[in-house]
């Protein structure tokens, strides 16, 4: 799946979707980082004790009207990135890139911090943007050897070439409101990082105002649990108005507040 590949309404231009994402309010930066994506984003309902697992100490789940009774959202991003520089540069970097995230995460016993993201795993399959994202904003970013078609995407093991998640998806229906895909909040939650010298926070705006949303149906396998407490199996997925799972193709521009993370929450 291309950029070219992605479906897209009538009514909407070329320009309208490639144009620079909108820094968040009071994050504007001559350095952000910004960038291009093309990604199918799988939401799995797992049990909290699951997502609980995924967080380092220090982090809990927080209230959530997202999904109801015992079950937690989590995200799984496979995706392209394009043309990622900081926003001063006319050319920047293309990579494939897949993002693990549990949201509607909070501080324990510091005050109302909260809700973030935190993301417990990111594969990446070039080097120089895995490191910028280690050093700079403290996300867990290792390299893996991934694999993007039109229809499918695979990651595995970089040293060993163990499968770790594999995907097969196809359209389903035709493009939709990025607000009434259900998932719109998800992309606007601030994004909370352990790093060694403590907790970082960044944000992101994914220009959710002009993205293009496709429904899509997938077969999602987790080959073998990379992070812990992450589900294995297979999960059948598809569209974007379901009670718990759903899944869709996303095409847009994003920003990254930079020059780095914060100290502080945003």
């Amino acid at each position: 799946m291309t950029g070219q590949e992605m479906a897209r309404p009538a009514s909407m231009s070329e320009r309208d979707v490639l144009r620079p994402a909108r820094a968040p309010a009071g994050k504007w930066s001559p350095l952000d980082f910004v960038g291009r994506m093309t990604a199918v984003v799988a939401i799995l309902p797992v049990a909290r004790e699951v997502a609980q697992a995924m967080l380092p100490a220090g982090l809990g789940l927080a209230a959530q009207e997202f999904m109801p009774g015992d079950r937690h959202p989590l995200v799984l991003i496979l995706g392209q990135q394009s043309n990622v520089r900081p926003s001063p540069l006319p050319l920047g970097a293309d990579y494939l890139e897949f993002i693990l995230a549990v949201p509607f995460v909070e501080h324990r016993g510091r005050g109302p911090h909260g809700p973030f993201c935190y993301c417990p795993r990111l594969y990446l399959d070039r080097r120089l943007p895995t490191v910028a994202g280690r050093l700079l904003y403290g996300y867990d970013k290792r390299r893996a050897t991934i694999r993007m078609t039109e229809r499918s995407y695979r990651i595995a093991d970089l040293a060993q070439g163990e499968l770790l998640l594999s995907a097969d998806f196809r359209t389903a229906a035709a493009a939709v409101e990025p607000s009434r895909s259900g998932a719109a909040m998800l992309f606007d939650l601030p994004v909370i990082s352990r790093a060694a010298r403590g907790w970082w926070y960044s944000c992101a705006d994914f220009g959710l105002d002009r993205a293009i949303v496709q429904p899509v149906e997938l077969n999602l396998v987790i080959h073998r649990p990379f992070v812990s407490g992450l589900p294995v199996g297979e999960f059948a997925i598809s569209g974007v108005e379901g009670d718990t799972s759903s899944a869709f193709r996303i095409r847009t521009s994003w920003r990254l507040a930079g020059p780095w993370a914060r100290r502080s929450p945003p």
